[in-house]
């Protein structure tokens, strides 16, 4: 499979690093996508980026001497547009994006921070755990992350990451219907799968 320009130029980069460090990048694929789910005291729902439509990037740096016990530096970060988020019904997913202030804010960004370990160097199932900055109606808030590594049927890596977040983490008010007879919980869990190649 020939690699792309982009592929091509991340591998020069990643082998023309000072010795004293090694880097590893991955491609996130086009196809990789996120979940919101909520409750409401009804039902429960879901509203879902079926398909991210671009291409990024997650990239580590650590020093390549056994003695160095420093952290990978991790580069890598998910802008999503909040106006892709589908609930499965029409007045759900307009009342989500205008909570989520969608005209003001239309992206929201993950920030990957830092990963117990490197990608490569974890094993199929294995858990691990993180630092990310979620931003959102201009609002940052960071947690710990818990993500799930595995290779899929197709040949690429999937990470799995899931995480609990609040309305009012971002000064947001939980959209509410019928003078309050519908409520949305103020707990979200979010939950993004990452379709990763290794270049």
């Amino acid at each position: 499979m020939m690699m792309t320009v982009l592929s091509i130029i991340l591998w020069l980069i990643s082998n023309f690093l000072p010795s004293s460090e090694q880097r590893e990048i991955w491609v996130i694929q086009k196809n990789s996508h996120m979940v919101v789910s909520g409750k409401t005291n009804i039902n429960s729902f879901d509203c879902t980026i079926e398909n991210y439509g671009k291409t990024d990037t997650l990239s580590w740096t650590t020093a390549k001497e056994k003695s160095t016990k420093s952290a990978p530096k991790i580069v890598g970060r998910l802008t999503i547009p909040v106006l892709k988020f589908d609930c499965g019904h029409k007045m759900m997913t307009k009342d989500l994006q205008k909570t989520l202030k969608a005209p003001q804010y239309p992206v929201m960004t993950v920030d990957f921070l830092s990963f117990s370990k490197s990608l490569s160097k974890v094993k199929p199932e294995e858990l691990l755990t993180g630092q990310a900055e979620i931003k959102l109606a201009g609002m940052t808030k960071k947690y710990a992350i818990s993500y799930v590594f595995k290779k899929n049927k197709n040949g690429f890596f999937e990470l799995a990451g899931f995480q609990n977040i609040l309305f009012s983490d971002f000064n947001l008010t939980p959209p509410s219907k019928l003078g309050g007879a519908i409520r949305v919980d103020n707990e979200l869990e979010v939950t993004f799968n990452l379709i990763l190649q290794k270049i």
